[in-house]
């Protein structure tokens, strides 16, 4: 029986892997110190006999290095997250995420192990406002990333993911560490939390209460949403492929729409009475934040080695959040 070793495991995509390789019969290894994780998302878990839980730092190197060790797959899920809680600690940001990817890989090479490290659409940065494209262009995995200012924090996230990336490539380049990275692209289900700027779980939070729905800016900018069940397939997957490793790929869903067009969705599916509000974006994240306005993955080249299936529509997300935020309330 193979053991997998996750980090963050206690936080939103994290927690799904570990319920989905429980339920494979896999042995797991958990690992968080539940900074932005939540105890209660493996709470139905905690007594199985197949699950290890360790409320330990990922950046403490003696105590990773044993369940490193005893691992077959390390998937390296921790990482601060949200817009919000970027903004407001940036140097945990920074250090958390290099420090913490810096431990995994080293450990990893050291053990010749397996790993996955997730990357974020964030590395793009500007592309999209800055670089004439056609109408309609997605982004590549080769596409320019383009950052603002330093000043600016808004970029201390994209930047340490991006050398992530950088870290990763170095260590198969070097020494063949069978390291694969995906770039995610709003991923969403249940389990997210809307504490640090998920758009998602905090509309439809906001939605049950009959509360106003805080659309940032004019609500013009567009995202693309997918389920975190159909990540989680890929990324189980991905692990298993040789081809995969030492390579970047693209994951995010076909379901693209504006902020604004998302809040009315969510208003018409929940029943509710809330309204919309417009906040200004200094005014919710403070001095020192951009904006990106459009983020469209192109998954071409993920599709030549694996078929991407999406099996869950926009409404059939929305619902099976709405149903478990319901529970929550």
């Amino acid at each position: 029986m193979n053991t997998i070793c996750i980090t963050g495991a206690f936080g939103f995509i994290g927690s799904h892997l570990v319920e989905h390789y429980l339920k494979s019969g896999m042995s797991v290894i958990a690992v968080d110190n539940l900074s932005t994780g939540s105890a209660t998302n493996l709470a139905p878990f905690m007594k199985n006999p197949n699950m290890t839980v360790r409320f330990i730092d990922v950046c403490n190197k003696a105590e990773m290095d044993p369940l490193i060790e005893q691992s077959d797959i390390v998937f390296h899920m921790a990482a601060p997250v949200g817009v919000k809680y970027i903004m407001d600690n940036p140097i945990h940001t920074l250090l958390g995420n290099v420090r913490g990817t810096d431990v995994i890989l080293e450990l990893c090479n050291k053990y010749r192990k397996v790993v996955f490290i997730p990357s974020s659409s964030s590395v793009y940065g500007k592309n999209l406002d800055c670089i004439p494209h056609e109408d309609g262009a997605k982004l590549k995995e080769d596409s320019y990333c383009v950052f603002g200012s330093t000043q600016n924090h808004r970029w201390a996230y994209a930047n340490t993911k991006a050398f992530d990336e950088f870290l990763s490539f170095a260590y198969y380049k070097k020494y063949g560490l069978p390291v694969v990275c995906v770039r995610f692209f709003n991923v969403i289900g249940p389990k997210q939390t809307g504490r640090y700027g998920m758009v998602v779980p905090s509309f439809i939070r906001s939605a049950l209460k009959g509360h106003p729905l805080s659309v940032y800016g004019d609500g013009t900018q567009c995202r693309c949403f997918v389920s975190v069940h159909d990540l989680v397939r890929t990324m189980t997957q991905l692990v298993e492929m040789p081809e995969a490793y030492g390579d970047l790929f693209n994951f995010g869903g076909p379901y693209h729409m504006n902020i604004i067009d998302l809040a009315k969705l969510v208003i018409k599916m929940t029943n509710s009475t809330s309204e919309i509000e417009f906040i200004d974006f200094k005014e919710a994240y403070g001095d020192g934040y951009e904006e990106m306005m459009s983020k469209e993955p192109d998954v071409t080249k993920l599709s030549k080695i694996l078929p991407v299936e999406f099996k869950y529509s926009m409404e059939d997300i929305l619902n099976e959040i709405i149903e478990y935020e319901r529970k929550r309330l």
